[in-house]
Formats: structure tokens, sequence, C-alpha cells
């Protein structure tokens, strides 16, 4: 495609109130700015309000500025980290409940990332989660035709990554906030070693498999430090992985959330070699 077909729209903050980034909630700005697209100089900071809503036992929530497409990218992970989590069920055999937590185009994540693309990019993502949503519930539909339509929905989020303009520094950070969150929903899913809330737990395991191939994917450049952060990463995450054995770990015995969230920190002291 041309890079006059993904010229980018004026980016409006988000209006979804809980993206859990590093811990905290994306709030409403009231700035705007693009998101970057082929040929241009690369996306205008936007600081986004972060909540200041106490956290669990009345804690002081987190401040600390964010940059409109370190949360776009973050969104992005999400969303895929979602959809893996539902083609893992589907996989499984659980099409119900893999169709109950379909990412849906109406979704308000979704609706609010899809002015940040161009009007081609976003018009693609929609038409391929509403191929995804009518695969799933078709019970005529084979497995490979909903494979199809998974793989349809993770080329473009990988093109809306690719055409975001992102520089090296806001991929790491993206990854340290899904990492983050992931902690966060594993201690909300799993205590004392046993699942308390499967859809906490499958959240994290969707989000740390999105940070792992991302961070493989960094791993492989050609510049030594984005090449260092990503094996540094990925290592960390594989350290973790005892956490984490499957979107259906059935009897199998789970790790602590403190093993994320090392891979987190970890994750977020080799990011700062990016900045």
């Amino acid at each position: 495609m041309s890079a006059d077909t993904h010229t980018p729209r004026k980016v409006h903050a988000f209006g979804w109130t809980t993206i859990a980034v590093t811990g905290l909630a994306v709030g409403a700005a009231n700035a705007a700015t693009p998101v970057a697209g082929p040929g241009s100089a690369g996306p205008e900071p936007l600081w986004l309000a972060q909540s200041t809503e106490g956290g669990e036992g009345g804690e002081a929530g987190h401040v600390q500025e964010g940059d409109a497409v370190v949360a776009y990218l973050t969104g992005l992970g999400i969303i895929e980290g979602k959809t893996r989590v539902t083609q893992a069920l589907s996989l499984a055999g659980q099409q119900a409940e893999a169709v109950s937590r379909l990412p849906r185009a109406e979704d308000d994540i979704i609706r609010d990332l899809l002015p940040m693309m161009s009007e081609t990019l976003a018009g693609e993502f929609a038409q391929a989660l509403t191929a995804l949503a009518s695969a799933m519930s078709d019970t005529a539909a084979s497995s490979e035709d909903r494979e199809a339509a998974f793989q349809a929905v993770f080329a473009s989020i990988a093109e809306a990554r690719e055409h975001s303009g992102a520089t090296e520094a806001a991929e790491a950070q993206a990854i340290v906030a899904l990492l983050r969150d992931a902690a966060d929903d594993y201690a909300a899913g799993v205590t004392d070693g046993s699942i308390v809330d499967p859809d906490e737990y499958r959240d994290a395991w969707g989000y740390v498999q999105v940070a792992r191939s991302l961070s493989a994917h960094m791993a492989g450049e050609d510049d030594p430090l984005e090449k260092a952060f990503g094996q540094k990463v990925a290592d960390a995450i594989d350290a973790a992985g005892e956490a984490l054995p499957g979107a259906m770990p059935g009897d199998a015995p789970l790790g602590d959330a403190s093993l994320l969230a090392a891979a987190a920190a970890t994750a977020e002291l080799a990011a700062y070699r990016l900045k």
C-alpha cells in the first residue's frame, strides 16, 4: 500500500477510562495529535491525564506522564492479548466461552483506537473483527475458517503497529505496560497457586504472550540497543514461565504474581537504555 493510503487522521485523546498502563488508568486529555504514518516525522507528544483514584486497600494511584503512541500501542497489545485468549479457547473446543470473550468492533477500547488509525487501516481492522465474530458465531464454520479469521485480525493489528510511527523507546514502554497489566491481572486471578478468577488469569496469559512476541521481534533487530532490550525482556518473561503454563492450565502448578512483576521491572529498567 502507498504511504498516501495511510495518511493519518487527527487523533483525539482516548475516551476509554480504564486501560491499565503500568497499573494506572489512562483518562481523557484535551490535546490532539496524529499517530504518525509512513514518511512523517513521528508523533507529537501528548500527555495523557492519569487516574489518581485510590488503589486496592486505599492506596493512592500512581501519577505518571504518558505518551499517546505508547497508549495506542498498549491498546493494540491488549486487544491482541484478548484475541489470543479467544483463539486458545476456541482451539480447546470451548466455543461458547470463546464467543463470550471475543473482542468486538463496538467495544469501547476498539472504538477509541480506530480514530487513531488512518481511515483505510481502521476500516480493515473493523472488518477483520466483524469477520471473526461472524466466523465464531457460525456453527457451520470450519476450524480452518475460524483460524483464517483470527490470523486476519492479528495481521490488522501488526499493520496498525507498523504504521504507528513508534520509536523503539515507545515500543519498549508498551511492552512494559503490558507486563505490568499482566502482573496486576494475575494477582487478581490467582491466590495461593490456584485460579480464583479465570478471566483475569487468562488476560494475564494473553498479555504476556503478546509481550513475549514483541520482545522476541525486537531481539531480532540489527540495532544493538534494541536487540539487547528484546533479548533481556524475552529472557525475563521465560524465567516467569511457571506462572503461566497455558491459557487453560488445568491442574498444573502456578507461580506467584511476583514473577510477572519482576519481568515487568526488568523490562522497565532495560527500556531506559532506549530513551
